[in-house]
């Protein structure tokens, strides 16, 4: 616990105090982006979100429903020739990003009238979890970029109350996390289920800065092959290392 706590205060950066204004677009940048940052590197990927944003699919002035009534054949070539002659996804995400693209297109002139800033707006500090909620129910998007998007949009944006919102923000159990955690003697099995039950345990002052340490841990050192144990932070107290 020490040594988690003691990387966050040296890697974090500040909570915002203050909402950050979203414009439509730049609403839309991110969600295009944050769904792009799926193997691989997160600057190509927030980069070509931006890109898709600033030069397709406002023909009719509404990126999203334009994406919706789009043919998904049409779709896939713009995504598979539109970046400066590149994909947009890389890697397992190039047959799968066009659909998913396509079926949050759908959700989001369906249930939040064609403005993804409706997933977001509109939800307190004791219930920031909600956020983390509705980006799980788009496909492609699972616990950790429902996770990142979540972390980066109240931490960064102050949406939901910001700051006020981190004592009101679960743990999710997700790959990193239960891998970690297991590691280090705190979870007795490398399990959502495990984490979850053992992590009340914990008595975690601010459940949302430990989640953000050890998922951080988790992809810079903890790898599931070949972790980095000289580089890691948590090296000394590590169960499975020692």
């Amino acid at each position: 616990m020490r040594a988690i706590m003691s990387y966050y205060r040296k890697n974090s950066i500040k909570w915002s105090c203050r909402r950050r204004r979203f414009t439509e677009k730049k609403a839309n940048a991110f969600f295009v982006g944050m769904m792009l940052d799926r193997k691989q590197g997160t600057e190509r990927a927030w980069e070509a979100g931006q890109y898709m944003v600033e030069n397709y699919f406002y023909d009719i002035g509404d990126f999203w429903k334009e994406i919706s009534v789009t043919h998904l054949s049409t779709i896939k070539k713009i995504c598979r020739e539109g970046y400066y002659g590149n994909h947009f996804a890389l890697n397992v995400t190039v047959n799968t990003f066009p659909k998913n693209l396509k079926s949050a297109a759908k959700k989001t002139v369906g249930e939040y009238e064609s403005d993804v800033r409706n997933v977001w707006n509109n939800v307190d500090a004791e219930h920031v979890d909600e956020i983390y909620n509705r980006f799980k129910e788009f496909e492609g998007i699972g616990d950790a970029l429902a996770k990142m998007a979540q972390f980066i949009l109240v931490r960064d944006y102050g949406i939901a109350g910001g700051k006020k919102s981190k004592k009101y923000m679960s743990v999710k159990p997700d790959t990193h996390l239960q891998r970690v955690l297991f590691r280090l003697g705190l979870a007795e099995k490398e399990t959502a289920a495990s984490v979850v039950a053992n992590v009340d345990n914990l008595k975690l002052a601010s459940p949302a800065d430990f989640d953000w340490a050890v998922w951080n841990i988790g992809q810079k050192f903890c790898y599931p092959h070949e972790p980095a144990y000289s580089n890691c932070p948590l090296e000394k107290v590590c169960e499975k290392h020692l």
